[in-house]
């Protein structure tokens, strides 16, 4: 029966299933298991960095080993093989609970914002904001964080610390790494460079085979390969699968094609000619090479191949927005570089062209590299005779010069220890602070925040208590990463490591604390990867308390 007098009665409808769990992401107890495994991930990385180790057992590996805080590349493939043992464990678990789901999704939110830059900073800050942000349930203090870690960006921006002189820059080697050796060779990659460090693909630290450290010096043209380096068939004709690196030692020719290479007869002329003189060909094209074009080229390779010869075609793409949105017959630096007979008219347009590149045009297509070395993400083209050392020298430009730093030692274990230190010393700390600057490491440039970040407390005292408790919460935050780092890297108590922090809050000096004549001195470390860290601290907090409703998924066991 229906109430004829309510003929406009509202009706509610719901919906209820076992398959979407749904959580109230403002409880209390839905945040503190949203930040388990967030701490859990804080205790594994303070306890394998600032000269510590981690004792972590892999999946291909029965014995544990010793994870060293300088190998970045292991620390990142530990948490990533951490969180993939989670999904396994979810999905081939017949009942996860409620909090081992929001464990799993706390710490997946928290990687997805922090994807680029895990570190002790940045999981330390996050855990001790949001323990703080679910003190206070009923209080918005999310404002009061953002004031303050906006301000801490700012002023972190206006003080960073820019090394001009090369005799700055050798003291800094000196306390990046602690054997002698070591920091001979950066310096000798350095001053090959010119102190010019501005990109992390300038130098490349691979293991040696040799006792002693070896430096080889090239300078070329670079290149992100496209899509086309995803093909498997094409990689197989090239051995990428197996050698990882495409190196090519004799000098090659380069073909310049405008346009999309698609049919065969546009191309296999110059495969013919390549292969009759024994030589690599380079195919640069502005647009894709499909269809026919691409399975005569692999034919190609894979014939040479089996029959010992060393002529390889290669397909690279060139595009504007990697070269100064120039197109490629405004770029003339490319052309010169390239050998080109005739400049942009060596440029083969199919609709234009009145000739196919052959044998019997060559000295009017073909330019020529003397060598070239690729892998699945980059090519490097190298040509001596074309260099102009100007253009190497802007970090924007694709000519650059290029460092392969051979690693030596007496055993494997000391060579790839010795990979992971130079290696992080080199791409990952000077060449993002030579480019963007410094900042005192060890927590410490946070500590010097401190002060502005009280005054702006003292004066909103009268105005709002949130914003003032907010404030609070940052900077009692910001105490704890120093106080992590002189822990772990000098084993000093409580007492000591506070007498340390509140000498430095007290300096006005914000290099400072490179200058205390104390044996617990500090380092530098890039300015942008505590931006970055910041920034996406600020990310994960303003995710977490915006979220009012939190849907799992629950993945179906197999089936039998």
């Amino acid at each position: 029966m229906v109430d004829k007098s309510f003929p406009f009665a509202r009706l509610t409808r719901s919906i209820k299933t076992l398959h979407t769990p749904i959580y109230d992401a403002k409880a209390p107890i839905t945040r503190t298991h949203l930040l388990a495994k967030v701490k859990l991930l804080n205790k594994i990385l303070n306890s394998c960095t600032y000269n510590r180790t981690l004792l972590c057992t892999t999946k291909y590996n029965a014995s544990p080993k010793f994870l060293s805080s300088r190998d970045t590349v292991r620390v990142k493939n530990v948490i990533d093989e951490y969180l993939r043992s989670l999904h396994v464990k979810e999905a081939s678990k017949f009942k996860v609970t409620p909090k081992e789901k929001l464990e799993k999704l706390g710490l997946e939110l928290f990687l997805q914002c922090n994807e680029s830059h895990k570190s002790p900073v940045a999981t330390t800050l996050a855990c001790s904001l949001a323990e703080n942000m679910n003190r206070y349930p009923d209080v918005d203090i999310s404002t009061g964080i953002n004031m303050g870690l906006d301000y801490a960006r700012e002023f972190l921006l206006k003080n960073k610390i820019i090394l001009s002189s090369p005799k700055e820059v050798d003291a800094l080697v000196d306390n990046l790494v602690t054997e002698e050796k070591d920091s001979e060779v950066i310096k000798k990659v350095l001053k090959i460079l010119d102190y010019d460090l501005t990109s992390d693909d300038m130098v490349r630290v691979i293991k040696g085979q040799r006792v002693d450290d070896e430096v080889s010096t090239s300078q070329g043209w670079k290149f992100f390969n496209s899509s086309l380096w995803t093909n498997e068939a094409y990689l197989r004709s090239l051995e990428i699968p197996k050698n990882k690196l495409v190196s090519l030692k004799d000098r090659a020719l380069v073909l310049v094609y405008d346009g999309t290479l698609r049919d065969a007869k546009q191309i296999l002329p110059s495969l013919h000619y390549a292969t009759t003189i024994k030589r690599s060909l380079v195919i640069l094209t502005t647009g894709d090479c499909v269809g026919d074009a691409l399975t005569s080229i692999i034919i190609h390779n894979n014939k040479n191949r089996r029959g010992g010869s060393e002529s390889r075609a290669l397909v690279l793409k060139y595009i504007e927005k990697e070269n100064d949105n120039l197109s490629i017959q405004e770029n003339y630096n490319l052309l010169s570089f390239l050998n080109l007979p005739n400049g942009f008219e060596s440029i083969y347009t199919p609709d234009f062209s009145s000739l196919i590149p052959s044998k019997v045009c060559a000295n009017k297509y073909f330019g020529k590299i003397d060598t070239l070395k690729a892998t699945s993400h980059e090519t490097f083209l190298y040509n001596s005779e074309t260099w102009d050392k100007s253009n190497g020298k802007n970090s924007s430009s694709p000519m650059r010069k290029t460092i392969t730093l051979y690693v030596g030692g007496f055993n494997e274990i000391d060579v790839v220890e010795r990979v992971s230190t130079l290696d992080n010393a080199i791409n990952n700390i000077l060449s993002n602070g030579l480019a963007k600057g410094f900042l005192p490491a060890y927590g410490s440039s946070l500590i010097k925040v401190i002060p502005g970040l009280e005054k702006m407390k003292l004066d909103h005292k009268e105005s709002n208590p949130s914003i003032q408790l907010g404030l609070s919460a940052v900077i009692d935050s910001f105490y704890h990463p120093m106080e992590c780092a002189l822990n772990n890297s000098y084993g000093i108590d409580r007492s000591t490591t506070s007498e340390i922090v509140s000498r430095t809050i007290q300096d006005k000096e914000f290099d400072s604390i490179l200058k205390i004549p104390i044996q617990y001195r500090t380092s530098l470390e890039p300015w942008n990867k505590m931006d970055d860290c910041i920034r996406n601290l600020q990310s994960y907090l303003k995710l977490v308390n915006s979220c009012h409703t939190i849907v799992a998924k629950i993945f179906e066991p197999k089936k039998k």
